[in-house]
């Protein structure tokens, strides 16, 4: 009897695997396809445009669905920001998720967790010759834009430069600076906030994605 149910269990065991990798393996490449019809488009989120050059298999993932992309660059709205290898992981599990996971040397770190209707981003270190900033942030997408986050950045005016007008900059130097310093990001009534104070108009809705 001991035996018959040994057997048993073995059995169940070697069809929950081998049932589990398939599951596996069929996500993957559902995964994997509906990012290569994009590779080498830009994808919008918000104002952020995001461009991969490939996608491919993700070698030595066991228990998720894994993806790698290849070349990607986040451009806000005229600037990019190179963020090379990005490793995609979908645990098969409930609720549905992604999780990423992006560096780029010494110089860009993005990892993080997608879900349905909204963005966990973890741990950010993104900087170039003028601007840098780090810290967390999370995003609900639909059916708008909420940000809330706290973030260190260093060069803000200057990289702002590019993109507003001069008169609301010089509105905006007793509060923002070049110098290092701690920001709080948030919305409120359509607009992008920075310690409470109103940035820029968002204007997203959930046909924006």
């Amino acid at each position: 009897m001991r035996k018959s149910l040994l057997k048993i269990g073995l059995i169940i065991c070697v069809l929950a695997a081998v049932l589990f990798f398939v599951l596996k393996n069929t996500a993957e490449g559902v995964l994997l396809e509906m990012l290569q019809k994009v590779a080498g488009e830009e994808i919008m989120l918000g104002m952020a445009r995001i461009h991969f050059d490939s996608a491919v298999p993700d070698e030595g993932c066991w228990l998720s669905a894994c993806v790698r992309l290849e070349d990607v660059k986040i451009i806000i709205p005229d600037h990019s920001l190179t963020l090379g290898t990005v490793h995609l992981r979908w645990p098969l599990k409930y609720p549905l998720r992604l999780m990423f996971d992006g560096q780029n040397g010494e110089k860009t770190t993005l990892k993080g967790v997608a879900f349905q209707d909204h963005l966990m981003i973890s741990q950010m270190d993104i900087s170039d010759d003028v601007f840098r900033v780090t810290g967390t942030l999370s995003l609900q997408v639909k059916p708008a834009l909420v940000v809330d986050g706290i973030v260190e950045t260093k060069g803000l005016m200057t990289f702002l430069a590019s993109y507003l007008q001069p008169e609301l900059l010089s509105a905006m130097r007793p509060f923002l600076s070049n110098n290092t310093q701690l920001l709080r990001l948030g919305t409120d009534r359509g607009w992008l906030t920075v310690n409470n104070w109103p940035l820029w108009p968002i204007g997203v809705t959930e046909n924006t994605f």
